[in-house]
């Protein structure tokens, strides 16, 4: 009875309740994503200039990416560009342009970024990065040729090097490895990465993405321990960022590798480190999805005795761990800021209608006082020779006789 119970929680209850309870909770955690919402809001409130305004969805859009949501990002970036547009400012729409093309290429929304990577380049007075951003068009209308798409990336990572742009070698890097992982060469893949690596500068974000790639490399090599160091390296890194997320996704891949080298053990002790540390620092969902793993090898193992005393754990500290888990109202805030900037951009896109409204008044009013005060001044040049005219006749009646 007992565990028919806490299926239903885990299955229907605690879903619902994560997601319908968040106006219970008082104190917001700010994340980065948040602060760039929150700033963009108030730059569009306060009316800042278009470049600022640019500025600030360009900003949006790289936390959206780092948090792997690109269809967002790409919303704020085409709002990013309308605003360079506006204020004509090139290289930065340059710069729009490529982003947006990075992020419709993930999408596989191949037409639209060869046409935004075409865009960059036309926008941009760089040669060099006219020519990445040339090349990188190309590469996508050759993507079903491997070798094609190398010589290009190839002639995108010398170009980078020796213009010293460390951030699009690493890009082309990864865009390397990525070729290399189509063509089966996983010791590609993982020179290409570590080349990328070497290249980040005060992108710790993109520095763990990469450093996950490498570890799932290695596991699809089969090279398990090099996997098992990497992802105990970014557990001691997550540990001294005071990172828990990161360090219970980590613990989780460890126990995945230890699974699938049959060290059952070995991953039961990483996933109870993983579980620990979701419950003590908030992670109601993360919780939930150890325990379900937890579950599952207990059940294997048939030890029904851990299994209950798993359950009654979870359920005993459900409550305080929902409301300690800032991770499930920052969404809700996200979406609260979402909706307050298209609140703001209606009424900004309103405001300028009406300003265009007014010049084109404006406008027509100054043309129509122009054109009255010409016919006034073509009436007076006409009429002052017939009023001297009629003077001299006034003055001379019987002149003409």
């Amino acid at each position: 009875m007992r565990l028919k119970y806490l299926f239903i929680t885990l299955t229907f209850i605690l879903p619902a309740f994560c997601y319908g309870q968040d106006s219970l909770y008082m104190n917001i955690r700010h994340n980065s994503t948040n602060k760039a919402a929150s700033k963009l809001s108030k730059s569009l409130k306060t009316g800042k200039p278009n470049t600022e305004l640019a500025a600030d969805y360009m900003n949006l859009a790289h936390e959206l990416i780092n948090q792997n949501e690109p269809a967002k990002a790409e919303s704020f970036l085409n709002q990013a560009i309308l605003f360079y547009i506006r204020g004509k400012e090139k290289e930065a729409l340059a710069s729009a342009y490529r982003e947006i093309a990075k992020v419709q290429e993930i999408q596989e929304k191949y037409d639209l970024a060869i046409l935004n990577y075409n865009n960059a380049a036309k926008n941009s007075r760089q040669k060099d990065i006219k020519e990445i951003n040339q090349n990188d068009a190309q590469r996508l209308k050759n993507r079903n040729n491997l070798q094609v798409q190398s010589d290009l990336i190839q002639k995108n990572i010398d170009l980078s090097n020796n213009a010293q742009n460390r951030k699009e070698a690493m890009v082309a890097y990864q865009q390397m490895a990525q070729v290399k992982m189509e063509m089966d060469d996983k010791e590609g893949v993982i020179h290409e990465l570590s080349n990328a690596l070497d290249n980040i500068q005060n992108e710790p974000t993109e520095a763990i993405k990469i450093k996950k790639e490498i570890a799932k490399t290695y596991v699809a090599d089969a090279q398990y321990e090099k996997a098992i160091a990497v992802n105990e390296a970014l557990v001691n890194e997550a540990r001294t960022n005071s990172n828990p997320q990161m360090e219970v996704e980590q613990l989780r891949e460890i126990s995945t590798i230890y699974l699938e080298t049959d060290r059952t053990e070995k991953a039961l002790s990483s996933l109870q480190d993983a579980y620990q540390l979701a419950i003590n620092s908030g992670q109601t969902l993360e919780a939930k999805k150890i325990l379900e793993l937890l579950v599952e090898q207990y059940r294997q193992k048939k030890n029904q005795t851990k299994l209950i005393h798993l359950y009654n754990d979870f359920i005993s500290k459900l409550d305080t761990l929902i409301k300690n888990d800032g991770t499930l109202i920052d969404k809700k805030f996200f979406q609260t800021h979402e909706e307050k900037i298209t609140q703001l951009e209606k009424e900004r896109t309103l405001k300028d209608e009406l300003i265009v409204k007014k010049n084109r008044f404006n406008h027509v009013l100054q043309g129509s006082i122009f054109i009255i005060l010409i016919f006034t001044l073509l009436i007076i040049k006409h009429f002052t020779p017939f009023k001297r005219k009629i003077k001299e006749l006034l003055c001379n009646p019987y002149e003409e006789r």
